[in-house]
């Protein structure tokens, strides 16, 4: 049974707030899609970047 140990990123998340954790993840996974050369299709990204802000900003739950 091995044990996760959270890598230098994860604990950096678990220390911000939840608007700056999602930004840094959002920032993270951008280069990671546009690095991967697919069809990355970023306004779709913005738009969904934006809504989870939105709901943030608001402190909506989510399910």
């Amino acid at each position: 049974m091995s044990e996760h140990t959270p890598s230098q990123p994860e604990r950096n998340f678990r220390l911000m707030t939840p608007s700056a954790a999602f930004e840094a993840y959002c920032i993270r996974e951008r280069r990671r899609l546009e690095a991967m050369d697919t069809s990355f299709n970023a306004d779709l990204f913005e738009k969904a970047r934006a809504l989870v802000h939105e709901r943030l900003a608001s402190g909506e739950k989510q399910p």
